[in-house]
C-alpha cells in the first residue's frame, strides 16, 4: 500500500458522465490485482475532505511488460465524481492503494469451467483485469453486461478486444436483451449448462443478490466485489461494515468491506 500524490497523466471521457483517469505510479501498479481498490481524493483543497474509493480498471505496461500505472473508470454519482470529472491532464490527487482483498483466481495449472462476469453499470470496472488475468492462464471466459441504457453499458470493447463473447441488457431494450442482466445469464446456464462453471459479479446489490440466487440453486461458486460507502479505505472508520455470516459464532457478524472485503464469497454474506 502506497500513499502518494499523482498526476493525472490521461483523461477520456467514453459515455454521459463516465470518464477514465490515468495515472503513472509504478509502485501501486506493480501490486494491482484484479478486484483491487484505490482512495482518491477529489479535489486539490479539503473540501470535500474524504477520498472515494475507485476500483482498479486496468494496469499500464510497458514495452517490457512491465507495470508502471494504472487507470480508473468513473462515473458521476454525486458531488466527489462530479469534481473528478472536471479535472485535466497535470492535475494533481492523493491516491492510497493498491487496497482490499482481490478476486481468487485460478492460476495455469488449476482446472476450471467456464469463468462467467455478471456486472452491471460502473460496477463493470474491475471485470476487463479479471478477464485478461483468467485469459492470461488458459481459461475461458464470457461476460454479462448490464445498464440502463445502450449509452450507459461499460467496458464492452474492452471484452470484445481481447475476445471474450459478451451478452448485453439494457433496462430499457436500446441495446441487447430488454430487461435485467440476470437473465441472460440465467438462459445461458440452462441452454448450456457449463459444467463447473465460476462465477463472479459487481454492481447494484439487487443485481449480485440475485446471481448469488442463481449460484445457490445450481451450486455454483461466486465471488461478488461489494460496494459500500467507505471513509478512509484502511478499516479504521468502520463506516463500510456488512454482515456476514458468523458460523459458530451467532447467526451473523460485522467485517469492514474495505479490510476483508471488498471481494467475498457470497455464501459469507448475509443478504437483507
Amino acid at each position: 500500500m502506497y500513499d502518494r500524490r499523482l498526476a493525472i497523466e490521461s483523461v477520456a471521457h467514453v459515455g454521459p458522465g463516465q470518464f477514465i483517469l490515468g495515472f503513472e505510479c509504478p509502485e501501486i501498479a506493480a501490486q494491482c490485482r484484479p478486484g483491487h481498490f484505490v482512495m482518491i481524493s477529489v479535489a486539490e483543497s479539503i473540501d470535500p475532505v474524504l477520498r472515494r474509493p475507485m476500483a482498479i480498471y486496468r494496469v499500464l505496461r510497458d514495452a517490457s511488460n512491465t507495470p508502471y500505472g494504472f487507470t480508473l473508470l468513473i462515473e458521476v454519482v454525486g458531488c466527489g465524481t462530479a469534481l473528478l470529472e472536471q479535472k485535466s491532464i497535470g492535475d494533481h490527487l492523493e491516491v492510497l492503494g493498491p487496497l482490499g482483498v482481490p478476486f481468487s483466481l485460478p492460476t495455469k495449472d488449476e482446472a476450471s469451467g467456464e469463468h462467467l462476469l455478471v456486472m452491471g453499470g460502473v460496477g463493470s470496472a474491475p471485470f476487463p483485469l479479471v478477464a485478461e488475468e483468467l485469459l492470461k492462464s488458459g481459461h475461458r471466459v464470457r461476460a454479462f453486461v448490464g445498464a440502463r441504457t445502450a449509452e450507459a453499458l461499460l467496458c464492452v470493447d474492452d471484452f470484445r478486444e481481447l475476445g471474450v463473447p459478451v451478452e448485453v441488457a439494457t433496462d430499457d431494450g436500446s441495446e441487447g436483451f430488454h430487461g435485467y442482466v440476470v437473465h441472460p445469464l440465467q438462459g445461458y446456464l440452462e441452454s448450456e449448462d457449463p459444467a463447473n462453471a465460476v462465477l463472479y459479479a459487481c454492481g447494484p446489490t439487487p443485481m449480485m443478490r440475485a446471481v448469488h440466487e442463481i449460484a445457490i440453486i445450481r451450486n455454483l461458486p461466486l465471488q461478488v466485489s461489494f460496494e459500500a460507502p467507505m471513509a478512509c479505505g484502511i478499516g479504521v472508520c468502520l463506516s463500510c461494515v456488512v454482515r456476514v455470516d458468523a458460523g459458530d459464532y451467532g447467526d451473523w457478524r460485522y467485517v469492514r468491506c474495505c479490510r476483508e472485503g471488498p471481494v467475498f464469497d457470497s455464501r459469507r454474506l448475509v443478504w437483507q
